[in-house]
């Protein structure tokens, strides 16, 4: 966790309600946290997407897109969705294998995407 999140304005309210539960409380082992609850949480996020694909359908929506490079020379490129309702994270897609040929993977991951928008 980084250690900004004592910024956020839910980290008191997140502390005093741990607190509330007493000495006793005992938190979610690895396996619950790792299993149960992030695929609860997956599960929530994807149909909160949802309700955005939906916009998408009606109204339209643009395809971002922001790419960087990594100490190790890696080129990583993040797609993001904009509509009326806001902007989503939809993909991230790392570039292993740049050469002559960027503008045919280029294209192909376009077609990907275009498919998977709808």
């Amino acid at each position: 966790m980084s250690f900004n999140a004592v910024n956020s304005m839910y980290y008191q309210h997140a502390i005093d309600v741990v607190t509330s539960m007493g000495p006793s409380y005992k938190g979610p082992n690895l396996h619950a946290i790792h299993g149960y609850y992030l695929a609860k949480a997956v599960d929530e996020v994807k149909i909160y997407v949802e309700t955005y694909r939906e916009i998408w359908k009606k109204t339209g929506c643009t395809l971002m897109a922001d790419g960087w490079t990594d100490q190790k020379r890696r080129t990583l490129i993040n797609f993001l969705v904009y509509c009326l309702k806001g902007t989503v994270f939809f993909l991230k897609l790392w570039m292993y294998q740049m050469s002559q040929r960027l503008l045919d993977c280029c294209i192909s991951c376009l077609n990907r995407l275009f498919c998977m928008l709808g």
